[in-house]
């Protein structure tokens, strides 16, 4: 097998294991991420987890974007730099560095198209994907949207919805499930 990842497991079985570190662990959205990724992401897995700590519950509990999508991009990130797709890093130009439009720092002349990474695009697609998670929300991926949950000073209702079965916990389930079948598929591609 070498260095081949284990592929994810999707269906079911990933989403029980997510509402598992959810409810019975105490990870926050964007921990379950990377613990489910972390055969894919490598050594670096563990540290990152504790990183990604401040991202949960809508970055620190202020409601704002998911911190399953945001860990969701940090583990694309460090699987593509692995992946066979990965490209070596170069360093911008030096005119990148100041607040006049980017030039060419060697012929003095301004580049004809932005220079875009090539993990851009992937990522697009991965937000995307976890879009259509939540279509009756309309794509939206704020965490107080998604969660139905103010939480700086969640209400004993508010968390009764979120937990109840069925309840909003479900789609916190399915946007970090579809971030981790998201990534594993753009990484293996």
């Amino acid at each position: 097998m070498g260095n081949t990842p284990a592929p994810v497991q999707g269906g079911k079985e990933l989403r029980s294991r997510i509402k598992s570190y959810l409810l019975e662990e105490g990870l926050q959205c964007s921990q379950c991420v990377i613990a489910m990724l972390s055969d894919r992401i490598g050594p670096r897995a563990r540290v990152l987890e504790e990183a990604v700590l401040p991202l949960g519950k809508g970055m620190s509990g202020t409601g704002s974007m998911c911190g399953a999508v945001a860990g969701a991009l940090m583990a694309l990130a460090l699987v593509h730099q692995q992946g066979p797709g990965s490209q070596p890093r170069q360093p911008a130009a030096l005119g990148y560095l100041s607040s006049v439009p980017p030039t060419n720092d060697w012929l003095d002349v301004a580049p004809a198209v932005a220079v875009e990474p090539p993990l851009f695009p992937l990522c697009r697609k991965l937000i995307a994907r976890i879009r259509e998670a939540v279509p009756a929300r309309g794509g939206e991926l704020r965490c107080s949207a998604i969660s139905g949950v103010d939480w700086r000073e969640p209400t004993s209702e508010q968390l009764a919805r979120y937990y109840r079965p069925g309840g909003e916990v479900a789609t916190c389930v399915e946007i970090i499930a579809r971030s981790v079948e998201t990534v594993a598929e753009l990484a293996d591609s």
